[in-house]
């Protein structure tokens, strides 16, 4: 600490008290920038705090522009997870209070908007952390005491036809059903082509978790001996390669790389085994490359 204190040039005495208040200063601002990282990416949460701001400021002359920008950053957003809704939710929200619709009583708000984004999010996440405690349950069987979840399934079973075009919804829903309704393999089926047409519009980290449970399904089935999954196991590897979900940052996890080759020899694909070795070893962590390779 006194090297540290001598290298800050201070022209005074080391002080451990005065260090220590430094050392928590610079925690804050490290803290404060990681946050601010994260918020300059956003541009959705940026445009929804963007009306809230000129509202609350009264800033009359921001009020049309800020609300176009909202509108658009919406309509270009990359993603359709549960966030997207959350963010469109806090933007009707938000706008809801510019367009002062508390004292139009005549006027006909955006309650609409402002009520399906929140239902969209609640939903949507709701069943998300369903299938994540369902599926650790197959792991350790904690106890979790999950308020209306068979209300929640119940209405979107019951629903199924509103939720068409909200990808977290359906994926989510039909993820559900594979866990808890396994002997029906069309549900299988359904999630596969949900997520053959949907699974880019989430972020990579989620979309390779929604394929995690497809390829768990697969393996299940494969276990009770059911040889077809061995193909569909293989299909959901070619259908993460061709779509990069499973290339973080230009990297192939070894365990990918050995389950890959391991179930395309398994189906007799030995020229693509072959070709699929030369192209992606160069992208394993290379500390993993030569013994993975052979």
């Amino acid at each position: 600490k006194e090297d540290i204190w001598q290298k800050l040039d201070l022209d005074v005495p080391y002080d451990d008290v005065r260090f220590r208040k430094y050392i928590s200063d610079l925690t804050k601002l490290i803290e404060a920038f990681l946050c601010q990282q994260i918020y300059d990416r956003d541009h959705l949460q940026q445009a929804s705090h963007l009306i809230q701001a000129v509202t609350e400021k009264k800033i009359e002359k921001l009020y049309n522009s800020s609300v176009r920008t909202a509108r658009r950053f919406s309509q270009d957003y990359a993603h359709k997870s549960s966030a997207f809704y959350y963010y469109n939710y806090s933007i009707e929200n938000n706008y809801y209070r510019l367009a002062d619709f508390e004292t139009k009583r005549d006027e006909k708000s955006n309650f609409e908007s402002i009520s399906n984004n929140l239902d969209y999010f609640y939903i949507s996440e709701k069943l998300r952390i369903l299938c994540s405690i369902l599926s650790r349950h197959n792991v350790v069987a904690h106890q979790y005491n999950i308020l209306i979840q068979n209300e929640i399934i119940e209405f979107v079973a019951n629903n199924t036809h509103h939720f068409e075009d909200i990808p977290a919804v359906s994926i989510y829903f039909q993820i559900y059903q594979t866990i808890t309704d396994p002997e029906d393999e069309s549900h299988y089926f359904l999630l596969k082509q949900l997520l053959d047409q949907y699974a880019l519009l989430f972020p990579i980290e989620e979309a390779t978790e929604m394929y995690t449970y497809a390829q768990n399904y697969c393996v299940r089935k494969i276990n009770q001996s059911n040889q077809k999954f061995v193909n569909e196991l293989f299909l959901l590897y070619k259908v993460l390669l061709e779509k990069k979900i499973i290339i973080a940052d230009g990297f192939l996890s070894p365990w990918y790389f050995r389950n890959i080759t391991t179930v395309a020899l398994r189906i007799g694909e030995y020229d693509w085994t072959e070709q699929f070795i030369n192209e992606y070893q160069h992208n394993l962590p290379e500390s993993f490359r030569d013994n993975a390779v052979k």
